[in-house]
């Protein structure tokens, strides 16, 4: 199995999203959850969805949102701003509370999850370096750019699955 382990700040949302969805609240009140899925960017998400199709990959959610919002939340956001679908969303990773390092969260999830033959991490977060066996299937995204094309490409490029 091709798990894609997700981040959202600087892979989904990125600071011009953001300054975009903080500009809608200033003209209409927008809920915390209207707020979540606002700055989400809907080209970037969108690529996240072209990538599990083209691979057939699932998503483990390693984003820090996880900690404040449930998988339910987690999953509507994604459908909402980019049409992907819930049953791709499988897991997220658990929390590290010994240092909060990105690599140590996804190495812990894969050490419990054998069945995982191949996987690719979209993060921002230069944590993922802890665990340097991690680096060669990190694609490291920007908070201004985030997961956009030339990263897809980057990212399909790591698979064998990629078609």
């Amino acid at each position: 199995m091709l798990v894609l382990f997700l981040d959202f700040d600087g892979v989904i949302t990125t600071s011009k999203s953001r300054d975009a969805m903080w500009l809608l609240h200033s003209r209409k009140h927008l809920t915390q959850r209207e707020k979540n899925i606002e700055q989400i960017d809907k080209t970037l998400a969108n690529n996240i969805r072209i990538f599990c199709e083209r691979t057939g990959a699932k998503i483990v959610i390693s984003s820090g949102w996880r900690l404040c919002d449930d998988m339910d939340d987690l999953k509507d956001f994604l459908l909402a701003s980019g049409q992907i679908p819930s049953e791709l969303i499988i897991d997220k990773t658990p929390f590290d509370d010994e240092g909060e390092s990105r690599g140590k969260e996804i190495s812990l999830w894969l050490q419990d999850h054998p069945e995982v033959t191949e996987f690719v991490i979209l993060d921002d977060d230069h944590t993922v370096r802890d665990v340097k066996e991690l680096i060669p299937r990190w694609v490291k995204t920007s908070r201004t750019r985030g997961f956009n094309e030339e990263k897809l490409g980057e990212a399909l490029r790591l698979t064998s699955h990629a078609s």
